[in-house]
């Protein structure tokens, strides 16, 4: 892991790399967010960006859960850590039928 920062540089990072995504994202063509063969679990650019959002929300999460006093379910869903190979796959196949104008939305949300 890197190494921690201060909240304040923590959440400025954060907005800067968040920055370079949605510049990124913005110059891709449409037609090029469903090609499959990103990566070695043959997911498309909208498959890694709805894996993405969907690790994002579970951190969120988690963190009002334990704010809340709670033990929230890590990572989620039934699965246990060693099993994250799995986790990724059931997340992808969550999200496949989600379109690349719902997705963009979310990310911009």
């Amino acid at each position: 892991m890197g190494k921690r920062l201060p909240k304040k540089e923590l959440l400025s990072a954060i907005h800067a790399e968040r920055t370079q995504l949605m510049e990124l994202i913005v110059s891709i063509p449409r037609n090029k967010f469903n090609v499959r063969g990103m990566n070695s679990a043959d997911w498309s650019i909208k498959d890694t960006l709805t894996h993405l959002l969907d690790w994002e929300s579970r951190t969120v999460g988690w963190i009002v859960a334990g704010k809340a006093g709670e033990t929230p379910e890590v990572p989620g869903d039934g699965f246990k850590w060693n099993q994250t190979k799995q986790l990724n796959a059931f997340i992808q196949k969550r999200h496949a039928r989600k379109s690349i104008k719902r997705v963009l939305q979310e990310l911009n949300e």
